[in-house]
């Protein structure tokens, strides 16, 4: 729950979106949350291999809760907007 209201907080004070769509798959008996925005996104030099540098705490934050609950989270690449991936596998 805290990895989806941080996503939210950030889709909200940085990203200037129009619309955001949140899907909750049930997964290999766990789940996949999936929130996708079509704001201004991460520029090149906010990267690295492909991967956001966690310039403050709420990025951070998502990878530390995912990684005491034994999920994984990822950035996935979009044309416009940012992707926020959490898998879950029960």
């Amino acid at each position: 729950m805290l990895i989806y209201k941080e996503a939210l907080t950030n889709i909200i004070k940085h990203s200037d979106a129009t619309r955001v769509d949140v899907r909750f798959m049930a997964y290999n008996k766990g789940f996949k949350l999936q929130i996708i925005d079509n704001g201004k996104g991460l520029q090149p030099e906010q990267l690295i291999n492909g991967k956001p540098i966690a310039t403050g705490h709420g990025l951070k934050n998502m990878e530390m809760r995912a990684q005491l609950m034994e999920a994984e989270l990822s950035f996935p690449l979009v044309d416009k907007g940012f992707e926020v991936l959490l898998t879950f596998r029960g």
